[in-house]
Formats: C-alpha cells, structure tokens, sequence
C-alpha cells in the first residue's frame, strides 16, 4: 500500500492571508500535506493553509524550510528564506516510509493519524490545540509519531475518528 503525500502548496501570498488555499489532491482525505515553517518555526508568508476543499484537516503538519533542502533531484540552500512547501514533502514523505517500515500491517489512515498526534502543537503558543488552518497539527515529530502508533493518544484517536465522518 502507497502512501499518498503531497506539499500542501504555495497560493497564501496569492489568495489572500486568511483566505483557504489547500485544494485538490493535497487535500484528499487519503493524503497527508505538508505545510511550511520559517527557521523560528513560525508558518511561511507563502505557505497554503486549510482547511482543505476535500478534507478539513489541510496541512496534516508543517515542517521548516530553511537551509540546504532538498529540491528536485538535489538539494539546495535556502538560506534563512524558505524553499517553498516542496521542499517539506520529503520530510512527511520520510517520516511515513519510516512509521510504514516499522508497522507494515497498518492502516494508512493510521499512519496519518499518528503523524498528527505526534506533531508539536505548542510551536504556536497553544498547546492542547488538535488542528490550525496556518500549520495542521503542528511541527512533524517522527520520534512522537512512532511512540503514538505502538500507544495512540488522544490528537491520534480524534483523527482516527475524523477519518471517518463524512464531508
């Protein structure tokens, strides 16, 4: 089974501060998407934010983009400038093979669940929050998300849940 992960897009700066750019594929109820994060892991000027058109739950989290990143077929150096949500793809793409390597006989929708109940909430100041338009879940926590798939707590079983209702 594939895991489907998108970039959760660059049209904020286009659309509009407080407008919903999360569209299509990048908001499927079957994908993750990430959005992205500035060196301080505030969300990026550019950076899409949900809720997504298909599924409410757009960015599933948000992963920082500055430095040397990977672009394309290499890698690049941002700086202190941010290489766009592509270059937060492979970070959601990684942290999934790694959680799909580990628990071969899970459920995608598990996997997505506990990518989000591992993600760092608090990088906004407000901990206890399951979900924010700006960065999903939060900051991606692998070493989080892999504890939340042996012992699901409750930001995973709300998601798990939120999987299922109908939109």
């Amino acid at each position: 089974l594939a895991c489907i992960c998108f970039a959760a897009g660059n049209s904020r700066q286009e659309c509009g501060q407080s407008a919903i750019s999360i569209y299509t594929v990048a908001s499927m109820r079957e994908a993750a998407s990430a959005g992205a994060l500035t060196k301080e892991l505030k969300p990026q000027f550019y950076s899409s934010r949900g809720p997504g058109t298909l599924f409410p739950w757009h960015p599933t989290v948000s992963c920082p983009t500055y430095g040397i990143m990977p672009w394309g077929s290499g890698y690049r150096d941002f700086g202190d400038q941010g290489g766009a949500t592509s270059s937060c793809g492979p970070h959601l793409a990684g942290a999934l093979a790694i959680l799909k390597t580990a628990f071969p006989d899970r459920k995608n929708s598990d996997l997505r669940s506990a990518i989000r109940g591992g993600a760092d909430n608090g990088i906004l100041g407000r901990p206890g929050i399951f979900y924010d338009p700006y960065v999903g879940s939060g900051l991606l926590r692998i070493d989080r998300s892999l504890q939340e798939m042996r012992h699901p707590g409750p930001k995973s079983l709300f998601f798990k849940a939120a999987e299922r209702m109908p939109f």
